[in-house]
């Protein structure tokens, strides 16, 4: 059971509900600024460590919208919700971010604001961004119930806040070229230039320092996971299943991002997808804390496990039974490809349905233990309706069945009197 489960109406809790739609106009109106600015405006786009393209910049707002909408509407339930405030937090830096990357592209095509301008704000874009992720990643330690795992976690975090708050000025002060706009000099530009003492291994040290609290992180869910039951389990469930979809974004990012020496920049592409996964995040999280359709979780991983087996599973059987039919076609008609495409294609439609079955059977049994055990009850139930005429215990068994499939708190059946007994 969440710590944050009722809804206070204190004066304080009206402040902070009105601090969240505040914050959540902010996130809405900035993000508009900076699609007018960048798309509309059509400024040519500096290079950089990730290609902020319009494509990178319209995913990016998606993400910010529904990390500031789902902090909002967390908060306009739970004013106190530590979860709520940082998945806003997250949504609301992240538009300042592209805000100010949008203006940096606008300044540096204008002749009266001038590189000056453009280097502050593409100053203002790392700092807001490297912000917005650590406020992304302090969810997990915080979900479900915006409490630390465990004390040991908690005093882990604690440890972890010096180096991160002293890398986070170290990028922040760096003179020379700024780690995200890498054609532009850092404004502020204090400190020892730790990036011409690391030369080519200063960013794939930030990439495995990024990296490093992947496991961190992983143990502190795993943990609380292990000691949940029910709701939490299920609201766990959620966030897990999104957090290994963005986790799998991020790795891509780290290596295409960081992996590289700092004058390599590559595409919009790994933004894209990094957005488009992260927005699961919050969708998972707005499900798990507000409990709209919560045990419809097992059935997704059911699904996806097994649709996402059956496909690979099917393209082994076609790649396989291609080249086999090839081989042993190709002497007797010259060609065999044609032959081999439409059997291997025959093959993989064949199999289709029976090894769908067959895997979904197996993926709801290890994954979807509920409809499992609900489907084995009724399929034994109908076994046993056929050989049973005695409608008193008829009865009994429908009250057994129902109470064991779905576990409603009463049970109880009506039966209609027969007009025919009636008129006898």
């Amino acid at each position: 059971m969440n710590r944050v489960d009722s809804v206070s109406r204190t004066p304080r809790d009206r402040t902070l509900r009105r601090l969240a739609v505040g914050g959540w106009l902010l996130t809405i109106g900035t993000t508009a600024g900076a699609i007018a600015i960048q798309v509309i405006g059509g400024a040519p786009k500096l290079p950089s460590r990730f290609s902020l393209g319009d494509a990178a910049m319209l995913a990016i707002a998606l993400l910010e919208v529904v990390f500031a909408t789902v902090g909002a509407i967390v908060l306009f339930r739970f004013a106190r919700h530590v979860v709520g405030w940082l998945l806003l937090a997250t949504g609301t830096f992240y538009a300042i971010s592209i805000l100010a990357g949008a203006f940096t592209f606008a300044a540096m095509a204008s002749s009266s604001l001038g590189i000056e301008a453009a280097r502050w704000s593409g100053w203002i874009t790392g700092v807001t961004s490297t912000i917005a992720g650590v406020t992304l990643v302090a969810t997990a330690f915080f979900f479900p119930d915006g409490h630390a795992s465990s004390p040991r976690f908690a005093r882990i975090l604690r440890v972890l806040f010096l180096p991160a708050v002293v890398g986070m000025t170290l990028i922040v002060l760096q003179p020379g070229p700024m780690f995200l706009l890498t054609t532009l000099d850092n404004p502020v530009g204090l400190g020892p230039d730790f990036v011409g003492v690391l030369g080519p291994l200063t960013f794939p040290s930030l990439g495995a320092a990024l990296a490093a609290l992947t496991p961190i992180t992983a143990v502190s869910v795993i943990s609380r996971f292990r000691r949940s039951r029910g709701i939490e389990r299920q609201q766990l469930k959620w966030f897990v299943a999104a957090a290994v979809v963005m986790i799998a974004a991020l790795g891509l990012d780290a290596w295409f991002g960081f992996g590289t020496s700092s004058g390599s920049p590559v595409g919009e592409w790994p933004l894209v997808v990094f957005a488009i996964a992260a927005t699961t995040v919050p969708l998972a999280v707005g499900v798990a804390v507000l409990r709209y359709r919560l045990y419809e979780i097992d059935r997704i991983i059911s699904r996806t496990l097994a649709y996402t087996t059956l496909t690979a599973a099917l393209a082994i059987v076609y790649v396989t039974a291609f080249v086999l039919l090839q081989a042993v076609l190709a002497p007797l008609t010259g060609s065999g490809g044609p032959l081999a495409v439409a059997a291997s294609t025959l093959a993989v439609f064949a199999l289709f349905q029976p090894l769908r079955r067959r895997l979904q059977a197996a993926m709801d049994r290890r994954f979807n233990r509920s409809r499992y055990d609900a489907q084995r009850t009724v399929e034994a139930f109908a076994a046993q309706l056929r050989d049973e005429v005695d409608l008193e215990r008829v009865g009994g068994a429908v009250q057994s069945v129902v109470g064991q499939a779905l576990a409603p708190a009463s049970v109880g059946i009506w039966l209609r009197p027969s007009h025919r007994a009636v008129e006898r």
